[in-house]
């Protein structure tokens, strides 16, 4: 704990343990209201890096989050030490701490840590409680060098009864450079405590350089470890770990939009020591390097008082990044000559804040004031044809709603775009709502957006030009009128909107119009001036509209092949693009347009036409939240789903929400989609992360970064890691 009082050199004030009213303040930590990365509210999430290396209790809270597949993991829960345990056992060390019992043979324990960044020697470290075994294995699961894994020999101990630590030295070719350590536990036999089976139990497991020897070591009370306290400033208690010099508080995470690293620092109030605390950013390369950058270099000097820090982060939006805060003492300093005791700064616990949400609370005030509000769905509409300015050649009039209102990307639920449309027309996700496939009706005791509109008295008419998305099959419950209009032989975009057009003219205030469009589609037609515009000169391949629905034809295609696909599907957009530019002429101001496509397709990626699985260029679709007669200019980089844009126009509209839902208003929180089956997932605008069933996991890019998507079978370490955390 920190001590009551200190001088503060800085300012002409006392830290004391009662403020009086004519006290001058220094400065004084305020509790943030604005915090939207969860993973910082609890300092269980943080990785305690001692002396470089890292060390977790497994009876913590969050403790057992490194044991691989929790929910089966064999372990019993936490047993709590009292005193009177702690004194009878002999462990005063153990005093109101959790210990844990291995209820199996052998458990595997996953954890982060990246053997590059030590050049020490490294060693296993483990304290416990053997159960009568008379001795332990320690594995881990190491690169074989041909990009698998395998299982190294063990590094093997005696054991006696008795609570005591053991340390083994690693060899370095047993860890993986993608950061992923596996470390398996194994006990000859199990034993009865009380009613279960139990190996042993577990106090503390550390892994990292040492000063000290391998082998079996004394565990005594640790007065030196990285630890959580509450520390006196002024009359307010703030939460706070104590770091000695070598320390490091390590944090892998997605960075939310607009955001800062805010955090309070103070030197130790009974050394006169001056140290330096670092603040470090890692992003993933190629070739599983890292790209680190110093964020922040705080010098600490005797009688500081505690210093707010308010880092900018906001260039690293939407990508995962590993935090690294250490303390070092000034070398030069005598004190290390004539003290037992280690120099040592105090941090509160970091957390993530957003800035000020005024666009896009300016953005709901007045989009909440729309007389109607009409969705395009497009099917087929890939995000990157409003994303990428040099992608934008056929749709000036969707980019410019983009420039001018709130363009966001998109992520689908899989590889029919019914899910999509249905987690959209009934507010929830496809996990919810179980609409996979073109057969299945949706059902009838889910909530339309129409329905949860009505009470608010909102009139609600349906239009598609699609044969799949029709009221047959439950796509228009709810809907005060219904427009099938394929079964009209309406298919063209250009009509279709007409239409629309005139029906908005009739109706009243508080309309709300669902059009789906489906004209973008195989095979793609578009006229001879457009194709000699944008096609490749002199092609004589394939392709061409008679040929885009043969599987062979559009399998494996040639770089000209797909140019001339691509010229295809350009052409036909720009015409739905001139539609949707004559449409927003004919329905005047105050009208609230949001676009945004169900699916998209590849454009010669790998095929041509639709790749039929969980691919970048078929999940991610643009969406645009654009009120005619106004300019916002908001570009959204995380991503959001259908359902999520579904509730933001419930939310205009004042309607009751589904529970636990979110707005495209809120800022994006770094919550990675993890989907309903639990193979895919997605970290960033830069990066598409697919984690495959028993732990094989495979990294794409999204392609909507201007560069070719592209797969890469040794996932980025940094990325991995901040995914990991979040969905398992």
């Amino acid at each position: 704990m920190l001590a009551t009082t200190a001088s503060c050199k800085r300012s002409n004030c006392t830290i004391e343990t009662e403020t009086s009213a004519n006290a001058p303040q220094c400065i004084a930590p305020q509790p943030s209201a604005d915090a939207v990365y969860e993973s910082w509210h609890s300092d269980n999430h943080l990785l305690h890096t001692y002396f470089g290396g890292l060390h977790f209790d497994p009876g913590a809270p969050e403790g057992a989050k490194y044991i691989e597949r929790n929910d089966v993991s064999p372990w019993l829960k936490p047993e709590f030490i009292t005193p009177e345990i702690a004194s009878a056992d002999k462990m005063p060390w153990a005093e109101n701490r959790y210990l844990r019992w291995l209820a199996a043979q052998s458990t595997t324990v996953h954890f982060p840590f990246f053997p590059d960044d030590w050049p020490d020697d490294l060693f296993v470290e483990v304290t416990l409680r053997p159960k009568n075994n008379p001795s332990m294995a320690v594995r881990f699961y190491k690169p074989d060098g041909n990009g698998g894994r395998v299982w190294s020999d063990p590094l093997t101990t005696d054991l006696t009864p008795g609570y005591y630590g053991y340390r083994w030295k690693v060899p370095k070719e047993y860890l993986s450079k993608d950061g992923m350590q596996l470390m398996r536990f194994s006990f000859p036999g199990t034993f009865f405590e009380g009613d279960s089976r139990v190996s042993a139990k577990f106090v503390n497991i550390g892994f990292g350089p040492s000063d000290q020897p391998a082998g079996r070591f004394t565990v005594a009370p640790a007065n030196n470890q990285t630890e959580s306290a509450d520390a006196r400033v002024l009359d307010q208690k703030l939460p706070s770990y104590r770091l000695h010099t070598g320390d490091v508080l390590e944090r892998f995470m997605v960075v939310p939009d607009n955001a800062s690293l805010r955090f309070y620092a103070a030197p130790a109030a009974f050394l006169e020591t001056p140290g330096k605390l670092t603040v470090e950013l890692s992003t993933d390369t190629e070739n599983a390097q890292f790209d680190t950058h110093m964020l922040a270099e705080l010098q600490l000097t005797p009688g500081d008082c505690w210093q707010l820090q308010e880092i900018d982060i906001s260039e690293y939006a939407q990508q995962a990044v590993r935090f690294r805060i250490h303390f070092d003492a000034d070398p030069s300093e005598q004190i290390f000559k004539t003290t037992t005791r280690h120099a040592e700064a105090y941090l509160s616990s970091p957390e993530i804040v957003v800035s000020d949400a005024e666009p896009l609370a300016k953005a709901h005030e007045t989009m909440a004031s729309a007389h109607r509000i009409i969705v395009l769905a497009i099917d087929n509409l890939r995000a990157d044809r409003l994303r990428i300015e040099a992608k934008r050649r056929a749709t000036p009039v969707l980019s410019h709603m983009a420039d001018e209102g709130i363009l966001g990307t998109v992520m689908g639920e899989g590889i029919s775009h019914v899910a999509m449309t249905t987690s959209f027309l009934t507010s929830v996700p496809a996990y919810v709502h179980k609409v996979y496939s073109v057969g299945t009706h949706v059902r009838e005791n889910m909530t339309s957006i129409a329905e949860a509109a009505k009470p608010k008295g909102w009139k609600s008419y349906f239009y598609s030009t699609s044969g799949i998305i029709d009221s047959t099959r439950g796509f228009a419950q709810g809907f005060d009128e219904v427009n099938q209009l394929n079964k009209e032989d309406r298919t063209d975009t250009r009509q279709a909107l007409e239409a629309v057009a005139s029906a908005i003219a009739a109706s009243p205030e508080n309309s709300l119009f669902y059009v789906h469009l489906s004209e973008l589609r195989l095979p793609h037609r578009i006229s001879d001036e457009k194709l000699e515009l944008w096609g490749v000169p002199g092609y004589n391949g394939p392709i061409e509209p008679a040929a885009m629905q043969n599987i062979a034809v559009m399998r494996d295609p040639g770089p000209l092949d797909a140019r001339q696909f691509e010229a295809y599907y350009d052409g036909e957009l720009s015409e739905i693009d001139e539609a949707i530019g004559e449409f927003l002429n004919r329905i005047g101001d105050d009208n609230l347009v949001v676009v945004f496509g169900t699916h998209g397709n590849s454009l010669g990626e790998s095929t041509l036409g639709y790749e039929q699985g969980l691919t970048p260029w078929e999940l991610f679709t643009p969406f645009v939240f654009y009120m005619t007669g106004h300019s916002f200019g908001i570009r959204r980089e995380g991503l959001t789903t259908a359902s999520e844009l579904s509730v933001s126009i419930l939310d205009l509209i004042g309607a009751d929400l589904p529970a636990n839902s979110k707005t495209i208003f809120d800022y994006h929180n770094a919550q990675p989609y993890a989907q309903h089956d639990g193979v895919s997932a997605t970290a960033s605008m830069r990066d598409f992360y697919r984690i495959r069933r028993e732990g094989v996991d495979a990294l794409f890019s999204t392609g909507l970064d201007g560069n070719p998507a592209r797969s890469d079978e040794e996932p980025k370490p940094i990325t991995r890691q901040a995914l990991r955390e979040q969905i398992e």
